[in-house]
């Protein structure tokens, strides 16, 4: 494999920078329930996927070790089952709603490994740290998302409100 294989690409590295732009225009309130949503879409990956699990569940640093297993099996888990949602939210107002927050987990994903599962450059921690910038601005608010969601018949669970907090330890800022 070769240095410049494993670099952002071109097209990624513009979405990453529009996603960056787009929460940096965003009000905190908004904010915190895209982390509300993110939250439970990370429960969800967290359920379906052993290599998500490692990665997400809080007990290992979200960190790139070269060999990982878990790295490229994510990047394929999380894709597959975003793929599946996307068919789900033409016809699921919830879903639609709930990409949202797994676009928080495939962005933050997308600033750790490329398409053929190995470690970025250091632009993309970078633009990891600036997402997760922008990301904390929301956090005072999705306890109180999360409740807004529950009061709308969305099934929130006291592991919601325990997880809430969580961003990955190479992006804390």
């Amino acid at each position: 494999m070769g240095f410049f294989q494993n670099m952002i690409t071109a097209p990624m590295k513009k979405k990453l920078r529009q996603y960056v732009e787009f929460l940096s225009v965003s009000r905190s309130e908004d904010i915190g329930m895209m982390l509300a949503l993110g939250t439970i879409a990370r429960g969800i990956m967290i359920e379906n996927s052993s290599s998500l699990k490692y990665l997400l569940d809080n007990t290992h640093d979200f960190n790139y070790d070269r060999g990982n297993k878990y790295i490229s099996n994510a990047y394929s888990d999380l894709y597959t089952m975003a793929n599946n949602l996307e068919r789900e939210a033409k016809v699921n107002d919830f879903i639609n709603l709930l990409m949202g927050g797994f676009a928080v987990w495939k962005m933050t994903i997308h600033c750790l490994i490329g398409k053929d599962g190995e470690l970025l450059d250091q632009e993309g921690y970078t633009i990891g740290r600036l997402i997760w910038k922008e990301l904390d601005r929301g956090m005072p608010y999705v306890e109180d998302k999360l409740n807004e969601l529950k009061a709308n018949g969305i099934s929130i669970s006291e592991w919601h409100y325990a997880n809430y907090q969580y961003t990955p330890q190479m992006f804390k800022v």
